[in-house]
């Protein structure tokens, strides 16, 4: 946990452990954002993540633009756990942190 509350005291730390770049379907536009450049030493890749997986709700909240995943972010802090949906190679993927 102690990782998890620095990184979420302060958004643009999280902007510094990777880039994020909109996820899009040429039917519904936006539809998550895609991880790029996770350095090797980030949360993003202690907790599973890796370059290229698509991130698409974060505990059950769609992140279909820039503000949603703003949102969700700054939920995280009073969180017990953080379940993260997306896409991995194309293939559905959850990730499931515990913050206790």
């Amino acid at each position: 946990r102690s990782d998890v509350i620095g990184v979420l005291k302060d958004p643009t730390d999280l902007l510094k452990q990777a880039g994020f770049k909109p996820y899009e379907s040429k039917e519904n536009g936006v539809k998550g954002f895609t991880i790029t450049s996770i350095r090797k030493d980030s949360l993003l890749r202690k907790i599973g993540l890796r370059n290229m997986d698509v991130l698409l709700r974060i505990n059950g909240k769609k992140l279909e633009n820039p503000q949603a995943l703003m949102q969700a972010y700054s939920t995280l802090e009073r969180a017990d756990s953080v379940t993260i949906e997306g896409l991995r190679r194309k293939q559905n993927m959850s990730i499931l942190v515990e913050l206790k």
